[in-house]
């Protein structure tokens, strides 16, 4: 077991904590567009953090986008997976706090200051912030599902000591300890390194004030991304000591209708709302994305997944290259 220490600084330090924020992003210009500009907003002192983008081989204008901020550009389009992205970002990254958060991801002013405050406050060397979704003009019942079902943080380090990577603060000593992300996995790569350090001995807590907003998705869109968590969920309960019939079992559980006692009381925890016909539509759309996640499940039992990685490049703001990663 890694023993937890304190190095990464403390209260009575009047210098803040060095903070490299890495974002993977992949075909996504307007998204990480509102990505930098909360980033480039925040409260915490300019000198004091940097941003890192990762593109992981985009076929528009992504990176110039990207480019058009005062942040670095790494591109790694070698492994098309958002953990290979963080990897390489990782490897140039020049904080003893390292903060993840994704491109669909708008994170509030305060978010950084919030998050460092939290792992110096607790004595942590991770910690979760708080995922809140942001919905378009008319709610769809796919953004309602979405909103109810995923994405929830604190339930995620209560029961499993593990966390998603849209929120998350990382110190460096922990990376150095643990190792890199998974860089070959498409989906739970996040999960699983979380509780990896946690089963190390490091210690992860959530903050409720360090938020970040989400885009709810609509109905087809959660599908897909139902499926894709799906099956990448077995490496995850892999990664927790599950055995393959125990995962199994759980795949199978899956096709079966949320419990609606237990569901009312998600829905006023995440949507302030519960009961009449609209809670019943939610509830329905629930059962059917836990179905899809669940057929995702038993796929991925079926056929796993591999790969590998190879080299990365760094650019400026400016696009001109000044390092590489691997």
């Amino acid at each position: 077991m890694v023993a937890v220490s304190d190095v990464g600084g403390s209260t009575a330090d009047p210098t803040p904590l060095m903070v490299s924020v890495i974002v993977p992003v992949r075909n996504a210009p307007e998204r990480i567009r509102k990505c930098l500009e909360g980033l480039c907003a925040q409260t915490y002192p300019p000198d004091r953090y940097e941003v890192i983008v990762v593109d992981n081989g985009s076929a528009d204008g992504t990176p110039d986008v990207a480019r058009s901020y005062a942040v670095k550009v790494l591109v790694e389009d070698a492994v098309t997976s958002p953990y290979a992205a963080r990897n390489a970002g990782i490897a140039v990254a020049e904080g003893s706090v390292l903060a993840f958060t994704d491109a669909n991801c708008v994170p509030a002013p305060d978010w950084l200051a919030r998050g460092v405050a939290a792992l110096e406050s607790s004595d942590a060397d991770l910690a979760g912030g708080r995922v809140l979704f942001a919905f378009s003009g008319r709610r769809s019942i796919g953004e309602l599902a979405d909103a109810v079902m995923n994405v929830d943080v604190e339930a995620s380090i209560a029961d499993h000591a593990a966390c998603m990577t849209g929120n998350l603060f990382v110190r460096r000593r922990v990376i150095e300890a643990v190792g890199p992300f998974e860089s070959h996995l498409r989906s739970g790569g996040d999960m699983r390194w979380t509780r990896k350090a946690s089963d190390a001995g490091f210690k992860l807590v959530y903050v409720g004030d360090a938020v970040v907003r989400y885009p709810a998705r609509p109905l087809a869109a959660l599908l897909g991304k139902q499926y894709r968590v799906g099956r990448g969920a077995p490496g995850v309960w892999a990664a927790f000591g599950y055995g393959r019939l125990r995962m199994a079992q759980r795949a199978l559980r899956g096709l079966l209708p949320p419990p609606p006692c237990g569901f009312s009381e998600r829905c006023r925890r995440r949507l302030g709302r519960t009961g009449g016909v609209l809670a019943a539509r939610v509830w329905l759309t629930v059962w059917l994305c836990k179905v899809v996640r669940s057929i995702g499940n038993l796929r991925g039992l079926a056929d796993g997944s591999a790969g590998g990685s190879r080299g990365s490049r760094v650019e400026t703001a400016g696009g001109r290259a000044v390092g590489g990663a691997s």
